[in-house]
């Protein structure tokens, strides 16, 4: 997952533009490249 957020990074890191991962498990990342911040939502956005 985190090659992926590198990669994503690369791609929309000059624009700011954020954007979600989500991995086998149901963990949720957000990241916001303009203002530098990652949310980890551990069991998704949705949890009981």
């Amino acid at each position: 997952m985190e090659k992926i957020t590198e990669s994503l990074e690369m791609l929309y890191g000059s624009s700011g533009t954020p954007f979600f991962l989500s991995d086998e498990f149901g963990n949720i990342k957000w990241k916001n490249t303009a203002c530098g911040e990652t949310i980890v939502f551990p069991k998704g956005i949705n949890c009981d």
